[in-house]
């Protein structure tokens, strides 16, 4: 699914440059749970951000099903994001002005399917994450782990290929990691795959793959 070839990335701090990914190669298969694991300051997070489009690299080639992101330009990745990526991250992000139902139907601003079906899609997905009796409510009334269901259920909205979730569970608690893992490997049952970065080991158990970045982002390897 990513063949990823050559990749570097750098930030420039003050006056100097800081590198934090150094000439990684690796490939993620599909329909699996791909857990990008490592020691803090090892740049899983800005990997993360590079394979699904949000940042780009200094130099390397990553390929998503025979695609270069390289060679699209903004608006076609931005597409590509919106149709293929969904995104779940450790913080629940929403609109505290918006009801839980409006803030599943977010991912849907730009897509081409109707409001009216995304809707009713948006309200079925609520009632599978078992949050029915919400969706009417102000996110902020929820707790941690009803914000991450709903968070789930918008990154599903417009059936994406990949799931990226970044550190999902890190606040939540055993019972409701458990819940959020357990839909998310739900979803590589139905042919769709799951790229996660984690420092909870009960997490990284549900992985098929494990792909281990060293320090400071000298090497990536397959455990």
């Amino acid at each position: 699914m990513f063949k990823v070839t050559g990749l570097c990335k750098q930030f420039v701090v003050g006056v100097g440059v800081h590198q934090v990914l150094s000439n990684l190669s690796f490939s993620i298969d599909s329909a699996k749970i791909t857990a990008i694991v490592g020691p803090s300051g090892a740049g899983k997070s800005t990997l993360l951000s590079i394979l699904c489009g949000l940042e780009s690299p200094e130099s390397g080639v990553i390929n998503y099903l025979g695609r270069s992101l390289g060679d699209m330009k903004a608006e076609e990745l931005a597409k590509l994001r919106n149709k293929e990526f969904g995104f779940i991250f450790q913080t629940p992000f929403y609109l505290p002005y918006k009801t839980v139902l409006e803030n599943v139907l977010l991912a849907g601003s730009y897509a081409e399917e109707s409001m009216d079906n995304l809707k009713a899609y948006a309200s079925d997905l609520l009632v599978t994450v078992g949050l029915s009796e919400h969706m009417h409510k102000s996110p902020a009334l929820l707790s941690g782990g009803e914000q991450q269901r709903m968070a789930f259920a918008r990154a599903m909205l417009l059936k994406p290929n990949v799931i990226f979730a970044d550190e999902p569970t890190a606040s939540l608690d055993e019972e409701n990691s458990t819940n959020l893992l357990t839909l998310l490997s739900e979803q590589v049952k139905l042919g769709r795959s799951v790229v996660l970065v984690s420092h909870d080991k009960e997490a990284i158990q549900w992985a098929d793959t494990i792909l281990e970045v060293g320090p400071k982002g000298k090497s990536i390897n397959e455990l």
